[in-house]
């Protein structure tokens, strides 16, 4: 029970990291560099992807969250511990298809050297 309740934490830990960093980001991207969902091809697939993958990490935090508060409870066994496994099995799906989605699209993204991210230019007075 020890390396589960390390391993659990940890993993919620970065779990949360993760959501922070990628909220942390998209102000970034929408506040600094003009980044929105009109922003063309680029803006309209990165929010498309990496808003699902954030979204599937903050639900796989939250049912891991409460896995691993029946954990601390002592609510699993070694034959008992079904909501934990189904709870892995998402976490583990989840991150899988989102990892291969994201690679499809930088295998399938245009190799030419002009590709640039339509952004607003911060030093215009044009709001």
């Amino acid at each position: 029970r020890k390396a589960f309740k390390l391993w659990m934490v940890v993993t919620l830990t970065l779990g949360y990291i993760f959501v922070v960093l990628q909220s942390v980001e998209y102000y970034e991207a929408y506040a600094h560099m003009g980044l929105t969902l009109g922003a063309g091809i680029y803006g309209t697939t990165f929010f498309l992807m990496t808003g699902f993958h954030g979204f599937h990490v903050c639900l796989g935090a939250i049912i891991l969250t409460i896995m691993t508060i029946r954990g601390f409870r002592g609510a699993f066994s070694e034959h008992d511990h079904f909501g934990l496994a189904a709870g892995s099995w998402y976490w583990h799906c989840g991150c899988s298809l989102d990892t291969l989605g994201a690679r499809c699209i930088c295998f399938l993204a245009p190799r030419r050297s002009d590709f640039q991210i339509p952004c607003r230019n911060p030093n215009s007075n044009r709001g």
